[in-house]
């Protein structure tokens, strides 16, 4: 699945053109997100490397997401990515509801590379998901030089940035292919 992300209007990045995002289902167990960063990339803050731990409040500096939902469920799971290489995993019960640490077996793998005009982060990671098809919102807060962020996501629900929004899940993830 590729897509493109655009930022919500009222939080403009105007250096910045576009995020394109792949997800892929390699297996039952891993998941591969790419996100590539198109413009000038020396606005942005882009955190340093750092140990590959889960941590929490990555969503307030520069920062890539994954949102899945079981197709009929209200459960969703969100992923969140730093280019330094930290992550977070929620477990949610409804809409922003129910909101719990999501068990993943190893920390995800997240790969960083820069240049003056793309940054382009790949993740891999297993979470537990059932094998039948999820609907996916791929997002991302960028934070520029002067501390103001950015939210990018292929749909923005009415009222600003909300990725947890219904109307976000916009994308498909197949289902598991059977071994």
């Amino acid at each position: 699945m590729e897509t493109t992300l655009w930022a919500d209007p009222t939080y403009p990045c105007d250096p910045i053109e576009a995020i394109h995002a792949t997800a892929e289902r390699v297996s039952s167990t891993l998941l591969r997100f790419r996100y590539i960063v198109v413009g000038d990339i020396s606005c942005l803050r882009i955190p340093e490397p750092a140990p590959p731990f889960r941590t929490a409040r990555l969503w307030e500096a520069t920062c890539f997401e994954a949102f899945l939902r079981a197709e009929g469920e209200n459960a969703y799971v969100e992923l969140n990515f730093s280019p330094s290489g930290q992550w977070a995993a929620y477990a949610f019960t409804h809409y922003r509801q129910g909101m719990a640490n999501a068990p993943l077996p190893a920390a995800p793998e997240i790969a960083v590379s820069r240049s003056s005009d793309r940054l382009d982060v790949c993740v891999t990671v297993s979470p537990t998901l059932r094998p039948g098809p999820y609907l996916l919102n791929i997002a991302a807060i960028l934070e520029n030089s002067g501390g103001e962020r950015s939210f990018w996501a292929a749909r923005h629900p009415s009222g600003g940035p909300d990725f947890h929004h219904p109307s976000c899940f916009v994308e498909q993830l197949p289902a598991a292919e059977r071994s």
